[in-house]
């Protein structure tokens, strides 16, 4: 326990991180608070936040990939691109990068553990980084063809165009989505498969694969 707030960071080595089309960078880690816990919960609060930079520099982290104010869990969780609250990815045309993880935490608290970083390639398609930036899809996999579609920051004037598409082509879902807000999709009609899910804001659109596993 320490009476002083904290600001400490940690930086990865630097990521080399090929340039290829339609491939983003997906950090993933674990965490953990340290304390005492009936519950499985820590009696200390931490504050964690993850950016990432072309400089392993306070200054030179410039992007916000992940921020977490109420890590109470004593076991380790995973953040992740589907986790809540979500990883961003890396910006797009990432080359060399830092990632930077941020313990700022308030007075008198305790430990925060992290472990198990990845940084794995993701296949990915859209016209805008904003938007891209702006939706996530959880659970994905899923086991029931139930997602939440959360989209947060889009800047849509009105409802985003959603669909769904599977391998041979056939339009299998088409509706709508609401801006700031954790949208259901439920496809539990459908089989076991991988599919295509497509969400539309005017001209811009993202694309991304989603996996029914039942």
């Amino acid at each position: 326990v320490n009476n002083v707030a904290a600001n400490d960071w940690l930086f990865t080595p630097a990521l080399v991180l090929p340039g290829t089309a339609n491939t983003r960078y997906q950090v993933a880690f674990r965490y953990r608070a340290a304390g005492v816990g009936s519950t499985g919960t820590s009696n200390f609060t931490e504050s964690l936040e993850v950016k990432s930079g072309t400089a392993a520099t306070v200054a030179g982290q410039t992007n916000l990939l992940y921020t977490n104010t109420s890590i109470n869990n004593l076991a380790y969780a995973l953040a992740n691109g589907t986790s809540t609250p979500v990883v961003a990815y890396l910006p797009a045309g990432a080359s060399t990068q830092y990632v930077g993880f941020h313990v700022n935490s308030i007075a008198n608290q305790g430990n925060l553990y992290i472990d198990d970083l990845s940084v794995t390639a993701v296949t990915i398609t859209a016209t805008s980084e904003a938007l891209l930036r702006a939706i996530s899809v959880f659970p994905n996999p899923s086991t029931t063809g139930l997602f939440d579609l959360a989209i947060n920051g889009a800047n849509a004037q009105k409802g985003l165009d959603v669909e769904v598409v599977n391998n041979l082509g056939q339009r299998v879902y088409v509706g709508t989505a609401r801006d700031n807000f954790t949208n259901k999709l439920d496809l539990s009609r459908l089989a076991t498969g991988l599919y295509h899910l497509k969400v539309k804001n005017g001209d811009e659109y993202m694309l991304r694969q989603i996996s029914i596993v039942k």
